[in-house]
């Protein structure tokens, strides 16, 4: 997994993450350019282990960073909903 590193911040220093080299990088994805929804169903100890913490962000966490964050997640739960009730 990935380590963490400690930085020093000084002043009026900014910090950001480049999201797409986080879902890009190797050392947090196991085989990164197969398609395996599996991944995320894993176990702890399974090799296929889903990334832990803050490496998989498809949203940004500020307010305006993504305009359809609310309703793409209201989607997903009524799809879930949908799928869960018997017809």
């Amino acid at each position: 997994m990935l380590d963490r590193v400690s930085l020093p911040i000084v002043g009026m220093c900014i910090l950001t993450n480049n999201t797409w080299a986080s879902h890009q990088n190797p050392n947090i994805w196991v085989r990164l350019n197969d398609f395996l929804p599996e991944r995320w169903l894993a176990k702890p100890d399974d090799e296929m282990e889903a990334p832990q913490g803050d490496a998989y962000c498809p949203f940004d966490i500020r307010p305006r960073s993504c305009l359809r964050r609310t309703l793409r997640l209201n989607e997903l739960r009524i799809v879930l909903i949908y799928d869960s009730v018997e017809l």
